[in-house]
């Protein structure tokens, strides 16, 4: 997994909700809907596969609040509560991705 592939997946959410709607209405041909629909259902199950064997549960939430829900760092913080901040949250999300792909 690397960062840009993660930043990448902010937008898939939305796309496949798009895609669903698209399919709804049948606003494309099927087959064109049908590839890019799931395009980004895999991707999107990537996504998951990857946050969900985050071991630590503070550590998989900051990830689907920021990957999945698309929120902002200042958010995450509020949201985790506690003492965190945004650079605190942001710092702790760098540092696992850093750790895990160092493992590699």
């Amino acid at each position: 997994m690397t960062l840009k592939k993660l930043n990448n997946y902010l937008c898939v959410n939305k796309e496949v909700e798009y895609l669903n709607e698209k399919i709804k209405n049948q606003a494309m041909p099927d087959d064109m809907l049908k590839k890019a629909h799931q395009k980004a259902v895999l991707e999107y199950n990537e996504l998951m596969n990857y946050i969900i064997h985050i071991p630590d549960s503070q550590t998989r939430q900051i990830f689907m609040l920021r990957f999945i829900d698309g929120l902002t760092w200042s958010c995450i913080a509020g949201i985790i509560g506690g003492h965190n901040t945004e650079d605190s949250v942001k710092k702790r999300c760098y540092r696992y991705f850093k750790e895990k792909n160092k493992r590699k």
